[in-house]
């Protein structure tokens, strides 16, 4: 399963190293999914073989992207239930589709890194309404850069 942790890694260094330029593609939201589906594959196989690293180091990883997203703005949260309560709104699809495509391999995942992103005492509702057109790049990168380092030092070294 090395080569399969090995891949958890380089998904993910290779989003968030090229997340500038795939944000500008008219179909971001269909790549971001794909990559979602991916590490939520990775972790389902760590849970299905019983490789708890695995599935933690996928899991952690999921997280480390989550945060670029929305710490960059690219994603906000959306509650699972919310598109049932609300109709119609102004974000994008894919937001929902992220976290309710989440919260069925996952239960309770995306309530639990707001709570972790967000502290207790704060709202899912404040996490980013509205996406800006783009996120202004020095931030944008900073944000990658750390994210991607951070990836790299979780990962075990064969």
């Amino acid at each position: 399963d090395l080569v399969v942790r090995d891949a958890v890694s380089l998904v993910s260094k290779f989003f968030l190293q090229n997340l500038q330029t795939l944000q500008r593609h008219e179909n971001f939201g269909q790549l971001w999914l794909m990559v979602l589906r991916l590490m939520l594959q990775f972790i389902k196989r760590g849970s299905d073989d019983r490789d708890a690293e695995l599935e933690e180091i996928a899991t952690e990883t999921l997280k480390n992207l989550l945060g670029v997203l929305v710490s960059t703005q690219v994603l906000g949260f959306v509650s699972p239930k919310a598109a049932k309560q609300e109709g119609p709104t102004e974000r994008p699809v894919w937001w929902q589709m992220t976290w309710d495509c989440i919260e069925v391999f996952i239960p309770g995942f995306g309530d639990e890194f707001v709570k972790s992103v967000l502290g207790e005492g704060r709202c899912a509702a404040e996490m980013a309404p509205v996406p800006p057109a783009n996120a202004p790049a020095a931030e944008l990168e900073a944000a990658i850069d750390g994210q991607a380092e951070a990836t790299s030092e979780e990962q075990p070294t064969s």
